[in-house]
């Protein structure tokens, strides 16, 4: 990632699975700028926890452009901050972490299979 984050920029990043939690997961995604982590934060204080988590959902929808998050019929889950809301709280929060910038993403596996490409997903999860 570079130093400075010019305006339409999107990072590819993987988070490494974690046993009897998730499984990895690929995505891209536009970095939150300090101004408007400054704001989430700011009027994320003003609320109550339930509403901070649907912000902090909606805030993933919005940076999240494609993930590799499959359902039980292996089709990929809709990138909308209601299925946001049903992934596994570890995964939530990583996920937050690595947008707002709290946290990085894990190095990926020299070793993978075949990485699925926005042509093989779809270019606009969050209409599926």
């Amino acid at each position: 990632m570079p130093s400075y984050i010019p305006d339409g920029y999107t990072e590819n990043a993987f988070l490494r699975a974690v046993p009897h939690i998730h499984d990895d997961v690929r995505f891209a995604f536009r970095p939150m700028l300090p101004e408007e982590r400054a704001d989430f934060i700011e009027r994320g204080a003003r609320l109550k926890a339930k509403e901070q988590t649907r912000r902090a959902a909606e805030v993933i929808e919005h940076h999240v452009h494609i993930w590799d998050i499959y359902d039980e019929n292996e089709k990929i889950v809709p990138l909308t901050a209601d299925k946001i809301l049903r992934l596994h709280p570890n995964l939530f929060n990583r996920l937050l972490w690595v947008v707002t910038g709290t946290e990085p993403w894990d190095e990926e596996p020299e070793q993978k299979a075949p990485q699925r490409t926005s042509a093989t997903l779809g270019n606009d999860q969050k209409n599926s």
